[in-house]
C-alpha cells in the first residue's frame, strides 16, 4: 500500500502536466476506466483493482489536499491561476467518493483531506484573495461555485454516517461540519465586503447559512417540532 502511495505522489509531482491537470486526469479518466473496467482507455492503470481502490483513491486526495497547501502559501497571482482548476478537482473527487462509497475507507479519506482543503481555503485562500476580488470577480467566483459543490457533497457524505455507522466518520463529522459552516460564513463575509452579496443568493450557499441559523435559533429557543416547520418556511420571527 505504502509503495502505491509512493508511486502516485512521484507521478502527480513530477509528471510533464501540471499537478492538477494530473490530478483531475486520475480523478476523471483513470478511475472512471477502471469502474467500466476499460482495460483499452490510455487512462487505465494495471495496478487499480478492487483491492487497491482505496489506497489510490486515498493517494489522490492527499495529493490533492498537499496542493491546496502549497496554494495557500502562494501570491495572490498563482492563487488565481490555481484556484478553479484544484476547484474543479476537488468536485470531481467528492462526487467519485460518493459513488465508490461501497469502497472501505473511501468516504473517510474523502472527508478527512476535504476539511483539510476547506480549512485551508477558509483561513488562507479567501484573505489572500479579499483586496483582489473585484479584480478577478469572475475568476473567484467560478472557484467558489466548485467549492461549494464540494461542500454540498461532505454534506451529505456527514449525514450518510449515520447510516452507515462508521466509527472513523462518526468521529470526523462534528469538526468537517463545524470547518462547512466556517467556510460559508466566510464567503458570505467575503462577499458582502466587495458589494457583491448578490452572488450569494444563487445555490445552496445561502440555504446552509439560513439552515445554519436556524438550527442555532431552534437550540437557543427550544422550538417545537410545528415551530421548526414553520420556521424553515420563514415564518418564525
Amino acid at each position: 500500500d505504502s509503495d502505491l502511495e509512493f508511486l502516485i505522489e512521484l507521478y502527480v509531482e513530477n509528471y510533464e502536466s501540471h499537478p492538477y491537470t494530473v490530478l483531475d486526469e486520475l480523478i476523471n479518466f483513470s478511475i472512471l476506466s477502471f469502474t467500466e473496467n476499460d482495460v483499452s482507455s490510455e487512462h487505465f492503470f494495471a495496478s487499480l483493482t478492487d483491492k487497491t481502490l482505496p489506497v489510490f483513491f486515498k493517494s489522490i486526495a492527499c495529493g490533492l489536499s498537499r496542493q491546496f497547501v502549497k496554494l495557500g502559501k502562494q501570491t495572490s497571482s498563482v492563487i488565481i491561476e490555481e484556484m478553479l482548476p484544484l476547484s474543479k478537482a476537488l468536485h470531481s473527487l467528492m462526487i467519485e467518493a460518493r459513488n465508490l462509497s461501497k469502497y472501505k475507507n473511501v468516504l473517510v479519506f474523502s472527508l478527512r483531506q476535504g476539511l483539510v482543503i476547506i480549512d485551508t481555503v477558509t483561513k488562507r485562500i479567501i484573505p489572500t484573495l479579499e483586496p483582489i476580488f473585484l479584480i478577478y470577480k469572475d475568476d473567484i467566483l467560478k472557484a467558489l461555485f466548485h467549492l461549494q459543490k464540494s461542500t454540498r457533497t461532505m454534506q451529505i457524505i456527514c449525514g450518510h454516517s449515520k447510516a452507515v455507522r462508521d466509527l472513523k466518520m462518526s468521529k470526523l463529522v462534528p469538526t468537517v461540519r463545524r470547518s462547512l459552516e466556517s467556510i460559508v460564513l466566510r464567503v458570505k463575509e467575503l462577499l458582502k465586503n466587495n458589494n457583491c452579496i448578490s452572488a450569494f443568493e444563487i445555490g445552496s450557499l445561502r440555504h446552509r447559512v439560513n439552515m445554519f441559523a436556524l438550527q442555532t435559533q431552534i437550540a437557543k429557543r427550544g422550538l417545537s417540532k410545528t415551530q421548526i416547520l414553520r420556521a424553515s418556511s420563514g415564518l418564525v420571527n
